[in-house]
């Protein structure tokens, strides 16, 4: 498919998009949404995308040894949004040249369609900015996700197997940006415990946590760590079934785990139910969580 912009673009043309609510400070006089902030809203979800591929953009960029940037964007109207509106910006990359990529991009208010856009970036030398071939992996990676296909590779195995690469994610999530000391980061218990580790398509470690030794048909889980940039975007929910599914072919009854406060949604979501009073652990309120399987 090409960038042409003037096709009448339906939501099941794209396997991505990204809802957005339309702010007051972005409609005009006439009250309909500025048209530049339309762009805005493309960028917005270019940047989603990105995350739904386990893509930490700054991290795999300086790895890729490139820079995106804008060749050319243009924008069809076919209607206008308004202030409360909720709007879904759906894109998708349709060609990936030699040096360049076009993604198109379609905005919905329900099922009405309000704007069109296709965009076009060239991957670029960061410092010269003269371009240079798209990398296989990148490319790779977005082919594999409009296609259907995995973009994230989970492993399972023994600390001597993934010690390394677990702990690259826990030193960035848990002491550079949690504060908690080195000291406290590592145990005895990792060298016992089953641990997962989640690659992004270009080998960049994304989450991680592990499954402690089965005790009377119990398990407990520890140490889960997504990479800031991309947490929201199910890394930690396919960590979490990787090691639900291991205590379940084991025969354990139930899961346990010591939940940061402020994650209590997100294991909610997935099941778990809080237990008892908070408690203070590395410095950070905690509550006990619960699944029975």
């Amino acid at each position: 498919m090409n960038n042409n912009t003037s096709v009448m673009l339906q939501k099941s043309d794209f396997r991505f998009s990204h809802p957005l609510r339309v702010r007051w400070a972005e409609v005009d006089m006439q009250k309909v949404v500025f048209n530049a902030h339309y762009l805005m809203y493309c960028d917005t979800a270019i940047t989603e995308y990105w995350r739904t591929l386990a893509l930490p953009y700054d991290d795999a960029m300086a790895q890729l040894g490139g820079e995106l940037f804008v060749k050319k964007a243009s924008l069809e109207y076919h209607g206008s949004a308004r202030c409360d509106d909720q709007l879904e910006v759906a894109l998708k990359c349709s060609r990936i040249g030699n040096s360049s990529m076009g993604f198109t991009v379609a905005i919905f208010r329900g099922e009405e369609l309000l704007v069109t856009a296709g965009i076009v970036y060239v991957f670029a030398d960061a410092v010269t900015r003269r371009p240079c071939p798209v990398p296989d992996g990148l490319r790779k990676m977005i082919e594999d996700y409009e296609a259907g296909r995995p973009v994230v590779t989970l492993k399972t195995g023994s600390w001597l197997e993934l010690g390394e690469d677990a702990l690259d994610v826990r030193i960035e999530v848990f002491v550079d940006e949690q504060g908690i000391p080195l000291a406290l980061e590592t145990d005895l218990e990792d060298v016992s415990a089953l641990h997962a580790v989640a690659y992004n398509g270009i080998g960049q470690v994304v989450a991680t946590g592990r499954l402690l030794p089965s005790q009377a048909g119990r398990s407990k889980i520890g140490r889960m760590a997504v990479k800031r940039v991309l947490r929201g975007a199910g890394q930690g929910a396919g960590v979490l079934r990787a090691l639900q599914a291991e205590a379940i072919r084991r025969g354990d009854r139930e899961l346990l785990l010591h939940a940061q406060c402020s994650a209590q949604g997100f294991y909610e979501s997935l099941g778990f139910q809080a237990r008892g009073a908070v408690f203070e652990e590395a410095g950070l309120a905690h509550i006990e969580m619960v699944l029975a399987l």
